[in-house]
């Protein structure tokens, strides 16, 4: 989804610019004026070309470097931006501003050389003009000293993992990020910005097409090309993969738009899966949509509550996570902020729900991070969130480590991250690990007529036994019959699977001795009434 905090120069600056053997005066000074023009507007993708093209006229100009170097920084390749910062700073003599040295600490940060950032960062405290008027200043460059501190702590003792690019075809040479798995693993949804994006407009500032969200299904073991999810969905604003809920029929997705220079718009939408196609969206209701930013959001297990992020009055600062129930009429509850262990004055993003129901992974570019958003891990005791846990490298980089999510079975880890292995972009990665499997059973199957073995579109309405009470409603597919139920440990459940022109058919699981994760495969018949009743 958009991301809006792209780095900018703290100061404001004039620096003198050279012209090459070659090249006509006013041919040099048009381009560098253009240069700067686009710059400054934050559309470095164009600037970055026009300094590169200056830069072969005329090699070596500290000033073409400076801004190459910022350039590709604020265009996420903090690896081609170093070398040519580190040029410049040898360069003591070329008047260039002391910004240079925030960028050089931010790129060594990047790049994982810590002491290196961590002497460029005091070196830009130390040269900043009247820091004492600019509190700010100080403040933020003394959290990115302590990121990296904390940073060179993680690296002495990194999980013993293998963290694996999800290849060809889900990532491409464009970003692909927020991806979000169906509870079997057979289906991946995600969100990029390809070349073939609806509308085909281009984002200014960096050059990338407008999000659009895409689907794939696993094939024989293999991912399938991925397509456009729909044409309902999808549309020329930037649209954006949020959470599917459990049974593969309700998703969340965010949508930005601009209407006009003064009405933008970021909120959470919903689309139903019915009858093989995706639904016409609808727009969440307030109080989970207001005036202020909902950009990213999850469901609970049982889909009756959403987590979602909102930079609204009354939190903690930036974006925070928020909660908010489903009613029996379908109204929302007033949202609940998580409070200060999950909050922070920072932003918190991309909520995730394990579906053991008191696991909660998040990302922020607050707490105790590497620098950048990093993963963290918090639980649910007695109503109340611990304390968050880094998840810590390699899983965390001095980057943006973004939409974390787990398999149902919790062995296998998916996440969004910018790495030298990349595609070309933000990419989505996946690692196995060891963790301590989750309770929890997984029911899937299909759901046919018995007489004609054709697939039945079925409600299923899960019930704790001896209570009245609907737990959750999951729903089979109508094109495929094929359907997956979640349950937790501990409780035995009563599930009820309705369909129009059926026989009722009830069935009972026990899941209070659950020993890890259970995965059972159930096709189901159901009976026509015709049939059930003689008739």
């Amino acid at each position: 989804m958009v991301q809006t905090g792209k780095i900018i120069a703290l100061l404001i600056f004039t620096i003198s610019t050279f012209f090459s053997y070659g090249q006509s005066k006013r041919e040099v000074m048009n381009m560098e004026l253009e240069a700067k023009e686009n710059f400054q507007n934050f559309e470095f993708h164009k600037a970055l070309q026009l300094y590169l093209k200056l830069d072969r006229y005329e090699p070596n100009n500290p000033n073409y470097m400076y801004f190459i170097g910022v350039c590709y920084l604020d265009l996420y390749d903090s690896e081609k931006a170093l070398p040519y910062l580190i040029e410049c700073a040898k360069r003591t003599n070329a008047g260039l501003p002391n910004s240079l040295n925030y960028y050089l600490a931010k790129t060594y940060h990047l790049e994982h050389h810590f002491d290196g950032a961590i002497n460029y960062y005091k070196k830009y405290l130390a040269e900043f003009p009247n820091l004492d008027k600019h509190e700010e200043v100080k403040k933020e460059i003394e959290r990115e000293i302590e990121t990296c501190l904390y940073a060179k702590q993680l690296f002495e003792t990194p999980l013993d993992i293998t963290i694996k690019n999800l290849g060809a075809p889900i990532n491409s040479t464009f970003p692909e990020y927020g991806a979000i798995f169906s509870a079997d693993g057979e289906t991946v949804i995600f969100t990029s910005d390809r070349p073939n994006t609806t509308g085909g407009h281009v984002y200014q500032l960096d050059g990338t097409f407008y999000e659009d969200i895409y689907i794939s299904h696993k094939e024989n073991g293999v991912w399938s090309e991925p397509k456009s999810i729909s044409n309902k969905i999808n549309t020329w604003h930037h649209d954006a993969a949020v959470a599917l809920s459990h049974d593969g029929h309700q998703l969340l997705f965010y949508r930005y738009s601009h209407n006009s220079v003064l009405h933008t718009s970021g909120d959470l939408y919903l689309s139903e899966f019915k009858n093989g196609e995706w639904g016409e969206p609808e727009h969440l209701p307030h109080p989970i949509n207001s005036k202020s930013w909902e950009s990213s959001a999850c469901f609970s297990p049982n889909d009756n509550e959403i987590f979602f992020t909102s930079d609204r009055k009354g939190g903690y600062g930036g974006t925070d996570i928020y909660k908010s129930q489903k009613l029996p009429d379908g109204s929302w509850t007033e949202p609940e902020n998580l409070g200060p262990n999950v909050n922070t004055p920072y932003n918190e993003d991309s909520p995730y729900l394990h579906p053991n129901k008191y696991t909660l992974y998040f990302s922020s570019n607050g707490h105790q991070s590497m620098g950048g958003y990093d993963i963290f891990l918090s639980e649910l005791h007695d109503n109340e969130w611990s304390k968050p846990k880094n998840l810590g490298y390699p899983i965390n980089t001095s980057g943006d480590d973004l939409y974390f999510t787990i398999s149902t079975d919790g062995k296998t880890i998916y996440f969004t991250d910018h790495r030298h292995d990349s595609f070309g972009d933000k990419d989505i990665y996946s690692a196995q690990i060891s963790n301590k499997e989750a309770n929890i059973m997984i029911v899937k199957g299909s759901i046919k007529d018995s007489l004609n073995k054709t697939p039945v579109e079925a409600i299923i309405k899960v019930r704790k036994s001896n209570n009245p009470e609907i737990e959750s409603v999951f729903y089979s597919n109508s094109i495929t019959g094929k359907y997956v139920l979640l349950m937790n440990e501990g409780i035995d459940y009563t599930i009820s699977i309705e369909a129009e022109g059926y026989n009722t058919l009830n069935k009972t699981y026990k899941t209070s001795d659950l020993k890890g994760y259970i995965e059972k495969i159930e096709d189901i018949k159901l009976i026509p009434l015709e049939i059930a009743t003689g008739e």
